[in-house]
């Protein structure tokens, strides 16, 4: 049996009259399965963004906009660490971890347990900032891991963002930066403006991190120092 364009070949089956034809069944090509579903989720995270922009409740802690930047955030962190997975050299395993761990910081930084049913249980954890302390644990051990590999590793990253899916991660830093300038008021004095306008930025720039981090597991980049710039 064997599968060709998208077709299923089974072996002969009889048919009619004694003839054997060929059973062909049609079966999906799941290999840009993940294609389709951040095709999908693209388009429903704009969706969303079109269809609550104006409405302030939307942009709330803990509402809808909100907790799509943490689903995708979440995803992405996810992403990466399977990227890393599969990497095929140490330099790029690094690289991708440190990714997955910036992912899951922006992850931490947008989650709030305040007013939900969770504050009575996790009210201590957070006065005592436990899931920053995990993260630093985290983010020590990783750079233990790192040491000699630091150079090689910031100028393979560096030449990464330049191509491919690393410009997207740019791209979404930037609109990041986009939506502080919402959060410090700078553009406006109306509190429900600058709310809409920090999540508008901070959900678009989390999409691009989600799409960069499939991206990155789609093309199974490697982080060489090969990909950084070279000196002539």
């Amino acid at each position: 049996m064997s599968i060709e364009k998208g077709l299923w070949e089974t072996d002969t089956v009889p048919g009619p009259h004694g003839f054997d034809a060929t059973a062909l069944a049609r079966v999906p090509d799941l290999r840009h399965a993940g294609d389709w579903g951040v095709g999908v989720t693209i388009v429903a995270v704009l969706a969303a963004l079109i269809l609550c922009f104006g409405d302030v409740r939307y942009f709330e802690e803990n509402a809808l906009i909100e907790l799509t930047q943490c689903a995708l955030a979440w995803t992405a962190g996810v992403l990466f660490m399977v990227a890393a997975m599969r990497a095929p050299d140490r330099l790029s395993v690094l690289s991708l971890l440190w990714l997955s761990l910036f992912s899951l910081t922006l992850l931490v930084r947008e989650i709030e347990f305040d007013g939900t049913r969770f504050e009575p249980w996790l009210d201590r954890a957070m006065d005592m900032d436990i899931d920053y302390a995990v993260l630093g644990i985290v983010m020590i051990a990783l750079f233990l891991l790192s040491l000699g590999y630091v150079r090689a590793m910031a100028r393979a990253t560096i030449g990464w963002m330049w191509k491919g899916p690393g410009r997207l991660l740019v791209l979404g830093a930037v609109f990041y930066l986009l939506g502080d300038v919402g959060e410090k008021g700078l553009l406006s004095d109306d509190d429900a403006f600058n709310r809409i306008f920090e999540e508008s930025f901070e959900l678009l720039g989390t999409l691009c991190l989600f799409v960069c981090a499939h991206g990155t597991l789609r093309r199974r980049s490697a982080f060489t120092p090969a990909t950084a710039p070279q000196k002539p």
